[in-house]
């Protein structure tokens, strides 16, 4: 799948990662349809800042629920 992901460096990128996999009951698969980066995100290029990790950049998004356990 593609995302946009935040690299320790601060390079932000599109990037292929795996699909996710659902494993307990709790879980969720949902199917993004809509995302934006929020302000949080604007965190990520400050080294010293707790936000500031790797990772898939985004977490403001709307989709359509594609698997429950």
């Amino acid at each position: 799948m593609k995302t946009i992901w935040n690299h320790r460096s601060g390079l932000i990128e599109f990037a292929e990662q795996p699909e996710p996999a659902l494993q307990s009951a709790d879980d969720v698969k949902i199917k993004v349809i809509y995302s934006t980066i929020g302000i949080q995100d604007l965190r990520l290029k400050r080294q010293w800042d707790f936000y500031s990790k790797e990772g898939i950049a985004g977490y403001e998004m709307a989709g359509i629920i594609v698997a429950v356990l």
